[in-house]
């Protein structure tokens, strides 16, 4: 082995030890790091505008790009989890007192009568349900996001230490992210070994799935929840903001806050409150699985966006593999699978592996 491909190979062993070594230095924080990540770049746009209003102080222009981010992110997430904690907690403890659901008191007790009235007319059907199972569902169901959201609650307000570091972590992502955006993507495009052109490619490519992710995914996702939490207002339900989580959550599949409201709006006319089910169904089928048909195409270019059913893989690998980060996690992890391919199917297709000969050359 000649001292060049020696030296290559001793600098490849030190870079893998350096890329598992800062692996375990970051991995407490892996989590954190990646949100900033992307909080950072949606936020780009809003620091460019400012850089220039304030007349090119990059400082000056991140830190009230950090101040915007608080105040339209990090303090509206802390208190619809804090709501969103104590509407789990109520809720269970409503169903387990009285067997109702919201101030329209959905009966689970009608729900069961109606169900197994209909289940009766299938000879071939022996199930019949019962209250027990539908409240350890619910509870089942809840047990998720209410954890999630004490664990946030407790991170946030409960460890003051851990609290200030994950701050002081966040600012600082964020904050060299906004500032040295450019000097970052030059410094990837200098350590990568692939053609100038296909970085660029790839880059190009890696930045508009992920903003469109965003776009495409999480903005028409929060509209869907809003207008679900709009229409469950009017239709006089509790828990609202509880709601407004779980149709966030499903809005990110196609139709998926319709797992939610049609199940929603039947108990609501099982229990005698038709106008308000009726409403809910409704509102559901004209506005809410319009938004995602109307928005989508505005926001998203054609082709930036991940197909349907890679998005259900995602989310529900991410969920399993991250648990509920694994909502943001499983997207951008699918995105890079499905860049590296594009990438490869572009311009390496065709060219013949590293020392392996090509069709016209064994001719």
């Amino acid at each position: 082995m000649s001292q060049t491909k020696q030296s290559r190979w001793f600098f490849a062993i030190l870079m893998l030890l350096a890329a598992v070594a800062a692996y375990i230095l970051l991995r407490p924080f892996l989590a954190l790091i990646v949100m900033s990540l992307i909080i950072a770049l949606i936020y780009r746009p809003v620091y460019k505008i400012l850089l220039n209003r304030f007349k090119k102080k990059a400082g000056l222009a991140s830190t009230v790009t950090i101040l915007i981010i608080f105040l339209s992110v990090i303090v509206p997430v802390t208190a619809v989890l804090g709501i969103v904690t104590s509407q789990v907690l109520s809720i269970t403890r409503d169903i387990r007192e009285s067997g109702t659901i919201s101030s329209q008191a959905i009966s689970l007790e009608s729900v069961v009568t109606e169900v197994n009235s209909v289940l009766d007319q299938i000879p071939v059907i022996t199930y019949r349900l019962s209250e027990e199972e539908i409240t350890d569902s619910i509870e089942g169901l809840l047990a998720p996001v209410g954890q999630f959201a004490v664990n946030n609650l407790i991170a946030i307000g409960g460890q003051a230490l851990n609290a200030f570091t994950g701050l002081l972590i966040f600012i600082a992502v964020v904050h060299a992210v906004l500032v040295n955006h450019d000097r970052i993507i030059r410094i990837l495009h200098s350590l990568s070994p692939l053609p100038n052109e296909v970085d660029k490619l790839y880059f190009d490519k890696l930045a508009s799935m992920a903003t469109a992710m965003v776009k495409g995914s999480f903005v028409v996702a929060l509209a869907a929840s809003l207008a679900t939490g709009i229409f469950a207002w009017i239709a006089g339900i509790d828990y609202v903001a509880l709601i407004m989580l779980i149709a966030f959550i499903l809005s990110l599949l196609p139709l998926g806050a319709g797992f939610l409201i049609f199940p929603l709006g039947i108990a609501q006319i099982i229990s005698g409150s038709t106008a308000a089910g009726l409403f809910l169904i409704i509102s559901f089928v004209l506005v809410t699985a319009n938004i995602d048909n109307i928005m989508r195409p505005m926001l998203v270019p054609k082709d930036a966006e991940l197909h349907p059913a890679l998005t259900v893989l995602a989310l529900f690998g991410g969920l399993q593999a991250f648990g509920f980060l694994g909502l943001i996690f499983g997207p951008i992890v699918m995105i890079f699978i499905v860049t590296t391919l594009d990438v490869y199917v572009r311009d390496f297709k065709d060219r013949p592996l590293a020392g392996r000969p090509s069709a016209q050359d064994t001719e």
